[in-house]
């Protein structure tokens, strides 16, 4: 495997107009922002180290995965964090004025923020809308990456799925993730730990012979 690193040229030359790649780099001291656009490059500086990242992060993810009942009060225990974060990682960039005509965000994350779920944050407020539904939201390893996945070709269509939750222990969710792609492709094979079949697969008719699989992983 061979590791390479993308021409900040190159990656500004794939971006539309309306695109944004953001590509973050966590410090034990502070958290940069790399804001790509077609036609300018700026490096934001958040101020929050990984520290207080990571404590953040593993807070959102506890929150969204044991949400608070309803008798604890009116306001779901996961919305102050993940306000707190979009105050932390977004605000400052849309502050900046770096993304005024932006439709579609590409995000690299690091560290530790590859495991918050940025579609989610918020603006504070109980009407605010998700992130996802003020952009096209799309999450990917980095920016090499992502550059070599534009330029790959769109594979023919599969014909099967193969969805993967191997730490449902850890990731409660991802259970209730691959029932649900199981129950949208009808041509699906689910694998997950715990009670079950055999290796934890239940063959919800798995694909015939020479047909393709496409692995998807919930997490």
């Amino acid at each position: 495997m061979r590791g390479e690193v993308a021409p900040l040229r190159a990656v500004a030359q794939r971006l539309a107009p309306d695109e944004a790649l953001l590509e973050y780099l966590v410090t034990d001291s502070t958290t940069l922002v790399f804001v790509v656009r077609a036609d300018t490059t700026v490096v934001v500086d958040l101020g929050v180290g990984r520290h207080a990242l990571a404590s953040l992060v593993d807070f959102a993810r506890a929150a969204l995965t044991r949400p608070a009942s309803a008798a604890a009060g009116p306001r779901p225990s996961w919305r102050a964090p993940l306000e707190r974060l979009y105050q932390q990682v977004i605000a400052p960039i849309e502050g900046a004025g770096l993304l005024g005509d932006v439709h579609a965000l590409v995000i690299a994350p690091h560290a530790e923020l590859h495991y918050l779920p940025f579609a989610a944050l918020r603006k504070a407020g109980a009407a605010q809308p998700f992130l996802v539904e003020r952009y096209v939201v799309t999450t990917v390893p980095s920016a090499s990456v992502w550059l070599r996945l534009r330029d790959r070709r769109d594979p023919p269509p599969a014909g099967g799925v193969l969805a993967l939750a191997p730490r449902v222990d850890a990731l409660p969710g991802s259970r209730v993730e691959v029932e649900a792609i199981g129950r949208l492709f009808g041509r699906a094979r689910i694998c997950s730990s715990g009670p079950g079949p055999p290796n934890g697969c239940s063959g919800r008719r798995r694909p015939r012979r020479g047909s393709s699989i496409s692995p998807r992983s919930a997490c």
